[in-house]
């Protein structure tokens, strides 16, 4: 049976530069997200993209006491860990560090923190893009929320865009390839 394999010409290549994390109006802090007419939150991300996957391995009694492997015994799925440009109004980290702080309140130490009908965790996804910007892949994250905020480092010996570091965790993990 004959396969219809996609060419990949040596000028088809992705870049560690065209990745992008996607993030709906978060609805714990919609209220923000509305002051800024935003509907959503894209950033321009580098670092971790696809999930780290670990099936568990189990021993399993066997002939002459000898364990053997079985699979299936659970499986894990590490944090997402990106590192992110900050935009030039701060409108990015700013919409984070109160996601954050709606979760578990840094003032009171109360967490998490929620109204009504709120909820910290929202669907989000990653998308890899081609040279043109259109997206090839995407890594879907359902049951998404912030697990932390990195620090900002500045220096006035550098004129590099700022950067910060969040890391999310997440229910499930998906991938999809565009076409």
């Amino acid at each position: 049976m004959a396969q219809n394999l996609k060419q990949n010409p040596s000028i088809n290549k992705v870049h560690a530069n065209k990745f992008r994390l996607d993030l709906p109006k978060i609805s714990i802090i919609s209220h923000i997200f509305d002051i800024y007419n935003l509907g959503f939150l894209n950033l321009t991300i580098k670092g971790t993209v696809a999930a780290g996957l670990r099936i568990e391995a189990q021993d399993v009694p066997g002939p002459a006491h000898k364990p053997f492997k079985l699979t299936g015994a659970g499986y894990t799925l590490e944090e997402i860990p990106v590192t992110f440009k900050i935009d030039g109004d701060f409108i990015n980290y700013f919409l984070l560090w109160n996601w954050l702080n709606k979760i578990y309140d840094i003032k009171t130490g109360e967490g998490p923190v929620l109204d009504n009908d709120e909820n910290p965790y929202e669907d989000f996804q990653i998308l890899g893009l081609d040279n043109y910007n259109k997206p090839i892949v995407k890594f879907k994250y359902s049951g998404g929320f912030i697990t932390s905020l990195s620090n900002i480092e500045v220096s006035y010996e550098n004129s590099d865009n700022l950067e910060a570091q969040a890391t999310f965790a997440y229910d499930d993990f998906s991938i999809e390839l565009v076409t």
